[in-house]
């Protein structure tokens, strides 16, 4: 915090976060994973802002928020390998055979959420008699880049064990069959103006009410494709819609 004046402050933050889950379990039945088939989701934020306060001699306050919000989630999988499944492996019960895997798993390969997200907010409140009026605006941008490219590293199928000894693949799976393999980046932002009575009818009683006007707009349309528009779903996003939300 910083002092600027009798009647001014301000104020610089920065919060980091980092986190890590490691994520691995076993089935009960039908499938037997080894210990590398386990991943772990990796998430990094960092969120510095700026606010800068002013009170006035009338009473009346004003409060400016400028912010960036950087997030990365990552999934890591515990080795950088194809997927393995050699299915059919008589169990030692006598119980239905199973499938064995090994290698990474299959949606943790090529699994990336970045997003950063820019905010400026400014707030004026002044009193006027029993009154407490506050009006402000709300603005962010976002930035979002979404990497899902599931069986980047392959995902390769045997029927059985004698077929893995021979090399002989019953299935093979990669990101391009499945259509992917690109991340999708977009940006959008939403616009806010907003009104708000704070009035206190007598010293017991007090009503706040308010109505905010929210316009979300996105920045960039999706690729077309014609699958989506055979399935009856609009090929367009919304955007530039107005927000109407009143509060009591």
């Amino acid at each position: 915090d910083y002092e600027l004046g009798d009647r001014t402050r301000l104020v610089f933050r920065y919060i980091y976060n980092t986190a890590q889950d490691d994520i691995f379990n076993r089935g009960a039945t039908g499938t037997f994973d080894l210990s590398t088939v386990g991943y772990k989701f990796n998430s990094r934020t960092h969120n510095p802002s700026i606010q800068f306060f002013t009170h006035f001699p009338s009473g009346a306050s004003n409060e400016v928020l400028f912010s960036l919000n950087r997030i990365r989630d990552k999934r890591d999988p515990n080795v950088v390998a194809p997927l393995i499944i050699v299915q059919n492996f008589p169990a030692a019960d006598g119980s239905l055979p199973y499938s064995l895997q090994s290698g990474a798993e299959r949606f943790s390969q090529g699994n990336e959420l970045d997003q950063d997200i820019w905010e400026l907010t400014d707030n004026f409140t002044f009193p006027l008699n029993s009154h407490r009026l506050t009006v402000g605006t709300r603005n962010e941008l976002y930035k979002v880049r979404n990497l899902f490219a599931q069986s980047s590293y392959g995902v390769w199928t045997f029927d059985d064990l004698a077929d893995f000894q021979g090399g002989v693949v019953e299935q093979y799976e990669s990101a391009g069959d499945l259509g992917g393999g690109i991340a999708a980046t977009f940006t959008a932002g939403i616009f806010g103006l907003y009104a708000q009575d704070h009035w206190q009818i007598n010293p017991q009683v007090s009503v706040t009410a308010g109505l905010r006007l929210d316009v979300p707009t996105f920045f960039d349309q999706p690729t077309y494709d014609p699958r989506v528009a055979a399935d009856g779903f609009n090929t367009e996003v919304p955007s530039g819609q107005l927000m109407l939300a009143p509060r009591l």
